[in-house]
């Protein structure tokens, strides 16, 4: 196997939409009775947007509102099904043939996500990835969701820091790396690469990429 790892971000890099608000309305979907927390999610969105709340907090907020208490086999068993329309219908056509010629090359490929499991690793799975590093859903001792993360939040710096220990793990650690996303908050991953993509990135992540001589990729 050649000696490079590649990680790939998921949402609108792989992906031409972001898939967390669309799982959830799949999930709402199913089960029409959550439907009435839409309105207090959108006060929570507020909260957040004027600097009052995290990241992690807004993510668990939305994820316990949809799926607090509902049966993992049952969310595993949408999230599988999710799976199936993603990849037949929100993958970057230039994202295929990036994986593909990664995979040719005999590359370790590793799907990394802030997204939830659920739905990232059949995702991954589909799409040939060697490993997946996502944020874990929380289960309770009878196979409950409890709407809280497992662990930490895979976003930002933290995903980095997993990628790491799961690459020293693997005895990788000191293999080229290879990294794409879209997005600003990934701007540690991209430096973390010796070879690093922006994919039709966001306007701070354009502004962070000329700064460091990120690859810029448009026409995926």
């Amino acid at each position: 196997m050649n000696q490079t790892v590649v990680v790939f971000d998921l949402d609108r890099t792989i992906t031409k939409i972001d898939t967390y608000l669309l799982f959830l309305s799949f999930l709402i979907l199913k089960n029409m009775f959550r439907v009435i927390a839409i309105p207090s999610l959108l006060i929570s969105v507020l909260r957040y947007r004027f600097g009052n709340r995290t990241n992690t907090w807004l993510k668990e907020d939305f994820w316990a509102a949809i799926v607090k208490n509902r049966d993992i086999s049952e969310i595993k068993n949408l999230g599988e099904k999710f799976s199936i329309f993603v990849c037949k219908n929100l993958i970057r056509p230039g994202a295929i043939k990036a994986i593909e010629a990664h995979k040719s090359a005999g590359h370790h490929l590793i799907l990394a996500s802030a997204s939830f499991d659920v739905y990232v690793t059949p995702i991954a799975t589909r799409l040939g990835f060697n490993a997946t590093i996502c944020t874990k859903a929380e289960i309770s001792n009878d196979g409950a969701l409890t709407g809280k993360i497992h662990g930490k939040n895979c976003y930002a710096e933290e995903k980095v820091l997993q990628i790491n220990l799961y690459t020293k793990t693997t005895g990788m650690l000191n293999h080229k790396k290879v990294a794409y996303s879209d997005h600003h908050s990934d701007v540690d991953l991209l430096i973390w690469a010796d070879k690093a993509t922006a994919v039709h990135p966001t306007h701070q992540l354009k502004t962070m990429a000329e700064k460091h001589n990120f690859l810029i990729e448009k026409t995926w």
